[in-house]
């Protein structure tokens, strides 16, 4: 009797304590089902979502490269007009289609399709002529020096070199002023590949027939590349600008005659030389410099005392080219030199090394100090024999 009170009690708790445990059991179990339930739900909406995207993206992609390949000229015009301010040619170039510029049927369907387009810059609405034409874009291809349009770049100068004297008077006519470095060398190169050293006569020509109509700053151009091309029968065309109100075009033209070195031109050159200074006298040097040795040495002498560097630099170059004996130059030297004069004599007397030439840098050397002494033994060129009597002299 006294332990069936303790055995219900018991039972009780065990009851509870099972239904406890098979609560959280069920619990569990229901819980894990409709996590999973859900998750299957969830996978399978977003896979129909991401179907449908995917089908969706490709439809219109389809639809869009079907457009594309629909559009006609007009199209195309439409397109670009609705553009609201006037683009460079680069930018529409680099905004096109490149495949639209391998061929040259290609690029002639791109240039047709270029609209007018509307200047917005002061606040117009009416239309402007196109400025973009065919050979706008031919040119500006080949010209780019992108690295990504190689092919199309050799595509283009191809064509450009194939029109020959169409190209030319393109150029002459739009490509000769407001350029940039890399375009004024680029047609300086055409020019030069078109004449090939002369065997072609149409770059002579155009450049001919568009030196007297040209601006003085479009016409320094043209005589650079003249002096360029390689064509020694444009030498003619210099002398006339010799005496231009230019000083550029001027220098130009002297460049033209040293760029193609004739003995007949030589009297020409040192007929103006005395009255030159400057940058002016320095060309003329030069030209005269590509044709030594020349007759007419001693009328160099004078540039010896020039002020500036460059020019007495120049005049010893031509004197130290002439083969002569230091006894026929000192006979030259004048009687009471400059400083400078001095000084580009001991240098000739360096450079010569002839019977001579060491006496009169002993003799000479009293008239420099230190510092101007150093400049001169850093100068001295030639045998080690003589660089060693030449060193010991000026360092005495």
């Amino acid at each position: 009797d006294w332990a069936l009170p303790l055995v219900n009690d018991l039972k009780n708790q065990w009851y509870v304590q099972f239904f406890r445990c098979e609560t959280k059991k069920l619990f569990k179990i229901t819980f894990m089902k409709g996590v999973l339930i859900n998750t299957l739900l969830y996978s399978l909406i977003i896979m129909s979502l991401a179907n449908g995207i995917s089908a969706d993206k490709q439809a219109l992609s389809e639809y869009n490269s079907a457009q594309w390949q629909a559009l006609d000229e007009q199209d195309i015009k439409k397109v670009v007009e609705s553009k609201n301010h006037r683009n460079s040619s680069e930018e529409i170039w680099n905004n096109a289609n490149t495949n639209v510029l391998q061929t040259s049927s290609q690029i002639s369907r791109f240039d047709k399709a270029l609209p007018l387009i509307s200047d917005s810059v002061w606040g117009k609405t009416k239309k402007t002529e196109a400025f973009f034409s065919r050979q706008d874009s031919l040119f500006i291809i080949a010209s780019s020096g992108e690295p990504r349009f190689e092919e199309q770049r050799i595509s283009c100068e191809k064509i450009l070199l194939q029109e020959g004297k169409a190209t030319l008077d393109y150029l002459v006519e739009h490509r000769l002023k407001d350029q940039t470095p890399r375009r004024r060398h680029y047609v300086e190169g055409l020019f030069s590949k078109m004449s090939d050293s002369g065997k072609v006569s149409a770059p002579r020509e155009v450049l001919i027939a568009a030196l007297p109509k040209v601006a003085d700053s479009t016409l320094t151009f043209l005589l650079y590349i003249a002096s360029k091309m390689g064509d020694t029968s444009l030498q003619a065309q210099a002398p006339a600008y010799l005496y231009h109100d230019s000083l550029a075009v001027r220098l130009m033209a002297i460049r033209i005659l040293g760029s193609y070195p004739n003995r007949q031109n030589e009297a020409l050159l040192i007929k103006n030389l005395a009255s030159k200074k400057g940058l002016e006298l320095f060309q003329y040097l030069w030209a005269l410099e590509q044709m030594t040795p020349i007759q007419n040495w001693k009328s160099v002498i004078f540039a010896m005392g020039d002020k500036r560097i460059i020019n007495r630099n120049a005049a010893r170059s031509i004197i130290g080219k002439q083969s002569l004996s230091w006894k026929t130059l000192e006979a030259s030297i004048p009687k009471r030199p400059t400083q400078d004069e001095l000084r580009e004599w001991i240098l000739l007397a360096l450079d010569i090394k002839g019977p001579g030439s060491m006496e009169f840098i002993s003799a000479s050397r009293k008239k420099f100090n230190e510092e101007e002494l150093g400049f001169l033994s850093s100068r001295i060129r030639g045998d080690a024999s003589f660089a060693k009597r030449a060193t010991k002299l000026l360092e005495k």
